[in-house]
């Protein structure tokens, strides 16, 4: 009863939804604890279905799909009411892009545990892809009225939103996320976003900075403050000195050297130019765009070594 008790609590948890979420360590206990209690009670079927799940899981966390649908598969087989299991076997499905049958089966997670918000996002992210936007928003509308005090819900569906060209309905969602929890980074950089599109820069560069003080490593907040600076002829050293840094940080982070070798080539730096662009050609040699640039950065300064 006790191994029993320690797997739930990490069910009960994952019931909660994804504001905290279940960690690889978390499933990896439940399954070894439920494998214990197996063998005190081999006979137990639901143990059996615990277990496939927990494993089921954990091979989500490995992003070995087919494994982890073989496991999930069984435990929804053993246990059709078990609504966790049927929400993890929707979540491999949608991993890989089998969107019928993860929609199907966030269905029947759903009609298992009706009041829970976190299948109804999941829901929401297979219509999406879908292309049923009418669906995915009503899928968040109602995940957001069973689960108020959820951050992400409100910035997922502002996220739809701005996708559907929505502006002031993701403005109103992100603002909610934020007043739900005003240390959700995410929620400041996309309000940033917004108003870099409507063109209202001042604002962008608060919700930017806002983003940056709740989450001082943000990367992806300070490439976009970068990028709103770069713009002004007066900030572009204080641009180049961000991209600067977060590649010291990232060295991997393409979309902070590619901004970077614009700003070098535009300001006739093609030397140094190059030896961006090449070395963003080493991460990605298939990057078509980034070679076109590299060649023309080449013919430039090839063109004023002449004599």
């Amino acid at each position: 009863v006790l191994l029993e008790e320690q797997a739930q609590d990490v069910r009960l948890k994952y019931l909660r939804g994804e504001q905290s979420p279940v960690g690889r360590d978390q499933f990896e206990v439940a399954a070894q604890v439920t494998e214990s209690a197996r063998l005190l009670t081999p006979e137990s079927v639901l143990l059996e279905a615990r277990a496939e799940f927990a494993a089921g899981r954990l091979a989500i966390f490995e992003k070995d799909y087919a494994k982890a649908i073989g496991h999930l598969e069984r435990a929804v087989k053993l246990d059709g009411q078990d609504a966790c299991a049927f929400n993890a076997l929707g979540t491999a499905y949608l991993e890989q892009a089998r969107f019928e049958e993860a929609r199907r089966a966030f269905r029947d997670a759903i009609a298992r545990a009706p009041l829970w918000a976190y299948p109804r996002h999941n829901l929401a992210l297979v219509l999406m892809e879908m292309g049923e936007t009418a669906g995915a928003i009503e899928a968040y509308t109602e995940a957001r009225r069973l689960a108020p005090k959820y951050a992400y819900l409100a910035y997922n569906q502002g996220y739809l939103y701005q996708r559907l060209n929505r502006k002031k309905e993701a403005e109103q969602a992100y603002r909610e996320a934020a007043r739900i929890d005003p240390g959700m980074a995410d929620a400041y950089n996309a309000l940033g976003l917004l108003k870099a599109e409507s063109g209202e820069r001042g604002e962008a560069e608060r919700q930017y900075r806002e983003a940056i003080s709740r989450r001082p490593g943000f990367r992806e907040a300070r490439h976009n403050l970068a990028l709103l600076l770069a713009e002004n002829k007066g900030a572009t050293g204080t641009a180049e000195g961000m991209w600067r840094d977060i590649l010291k940080e990232s060295p991997a982070y393409l979309p902070a050297r590619l901004s970077l070798a614009r700003l070098l080539s535009a300001q006739g730096r093609d030397t140094e130019a190059i030896q961006e662009y090449e070395q963003v050609l080493r991460e990605r040699p298939d990057y078509a765009g980034a070679r076109e640039a590299l060649e023309e950065s080449r013919m430039r300064l090839a063109g004023r070594a002449k004599p």
